[in-house]
């Protein structure tokens, strides 16, 4: 055998150290916190703020329980792989004292990075509902209860709007309130009291819009804000004031859309926007531009169903919900995560006439407002492609003419306004996403209760 030479002697060398470092890594070379051998994980933290109370639990995706007892970094047990969807919420607000917490960016898609910016801001005073009322010119406004969810009246029980108020909207950071005021193309603008939930107009006029807004929806940065106009086919658009909430038009101060607009939703991402158009049962697409303003994708529309009345997106941005007031059916689309485009999925049946959907914010459940047959249809929505698959019962009984259902941001209660006889209907959510009536199974209202939305 002839003898090693100091050249071959390097190479040996430097091929055993490169088994080993294969071996210590499970031949594998992803980056992140992976398992040897398996694909690469990322950690889920939040960073919590202003949490005095006790009893805070936040999850991930319904799930993994996280306490937290102080403020500052906290992070999940459990990791994702990349391209997992996430949808941090809070589980049970702290108490003692009773404080409400608000969730920022919650939820998106893993992008084989740790997720590190999500925040969790919490404030003294119980969570607070609000509902529009559309002849009553007036916002009907309750507290939550910390123990059930059941909802009770906060005084004063309402607060003056312009001439039909048809759509709410509240920030992300829970202190401005605004509702989009159909017979008299304003929007009121409100401040809410952290402590209380109270509602107080604020001093700037109400913002003006073009004729007959009908629907509005915040940017997830509470930047921006969004109104659908149905007769001028067009949504509005305003920048936020940072400093007191107030609205100031964009320029250009609206873009088109399609034939009678009435509801407009903004992705969890805060990059593109989304119209039904009832008039000519489609969709329109934008993309939001660095100071907030709309452009058309291309194509501008998409094809909906029958009568598009109402817009929900997943917390995770995947998909995008319709609910068709004329077919009687929601469609499905999955939407781009480069371009924002939709793509048409599927179709599921509901009841009669659905006015208005929502996704749970933790992206199980999806629930439809059917306002023929007074009832709320309810759904499991499928980890793996969004599909809704309806459950057992299919449907949970409402008031007469159920017109909007919300659910609060904890994902246990969930609330309906009852158009038809001034009353909201208020449920607890199951461990499979079923509806059950709370003991007071409704309040009374203002007059034509349209929209129902929770802080």
């Amino acid at each position: 055998m002839r003898p090693l030479t100091r050249l071959s002697t390097k190479v040996l060398a430097l091929f055993f150290a490169c088994c080993t470092a294969l071996l210590l890594t499970g031949c594998g070379g992803s980056s992140g916190s992976g398992t040897p051998g398996n694909a690469a994980t990322y950690t889920i933290s939040a960073t919590v703020s202003g949490l005095n109370g006790s009893g805070l639990i936040l999850q991930n995706n319904g799930t993994n329980n996280l306490s937290v007892i102080a403020n500052g970094t906290v992070v999940f047990s459990t990791q994702l792989s990349s391209s997992s969807a996430y949808a941090v919420t809070v589980f049970h607000d702290p108490d003692t004292p009773t404080q409400w917490c608000q969730v920022g960016k919650a939820g998106s898609v893993v992008a084989a990075a740790n997720v590190s910016n999500i925040t969790v801001t919490c404030n003294n005073g119980p969570r607070a509902a609000y509902v529009a009322n559309y002849s009553g010119n007036t916002v009907s406004q309750y507290a939550l209860s910390t123990t059930d969810g059941s909802l009770s009246a906060i005084a004063p029980g309402t607060v003056i709007t312009n001439t039909n108020p048809h759509s709410l909207a509240i920030g992300p950071t829970g202190r401005y309130a605004y509702t989009a005021d159909f017979g008299s193309n304003r929007v009121s603008q409100y401040t809410i009291a952290v402590a209380t939930g109270a509602l107080t107009a604020m001093v700037p006029a109400p913002a003006i819009t073009d004729t007959n807004p009908n629907s509005i929806a915040m940017d997830p940065t509470g930047q921006y804000a969004y109104v659908t106009n149905a007769v001028s086919n067009t949504v509005s658009q305003y920048t936020v004031s940072a400093v007191d909430g107030s609205l100031t038009a964009m320029a250009p101060t609206s873009v088109a859309t399609g034939t009678t607009p009435n509801s407009v939703a903004v992705d969890p991402t805060g990059r593109f926007v989304y119209v039904s158009n009832s008039g000519n049962n489609t969709i329109s697409q934008y993309t939001i531009g660095a100071g907030g303003a709309l452009s058309a994708m291309a194509p501008a529309t998409v094809i909906a169903g029958t009568t598009p009345s109402s817009v929900a997106i997943d917390p995770a941005g995947r998909w995008i919900y319709v609910a068709n007031a004329g077919g009687n059916t929601v469609t499905q689309f999955a939407i781009s995560s480069t371009s924002g485009q939709l793509t048409q999925i599927t179709t599921t049946i509901t009841g009669s006439n659905p006015k208005s959907l929502t996704i749970d914010p933790t992206g199980r459940y999806a629930y439809v407002a059917n306002y023929n047959d007074n009832t709320v249809s309810q759904y499991t929505v499928s980890a793996a492609n969004g599909a809704l698959l309806a459950i057992t019962p299919a449907t949970a009984s409402a008031g007469i003419n159920p017109r909007s259902v919300a659910v609060d941001p904890t994902g246990r209660y969930a609330y309906v306004t009852n158009y038809g006889n001034n009353t909201v209907s208020q449920f607890t959510i199951g461990a499979g996403g079923a509806l059950t009536p709370m003991a007071t199974a409704s309040l009374v209202t203002g007059i034509q209760p349209i929209s129902v939305v929770v802080r």
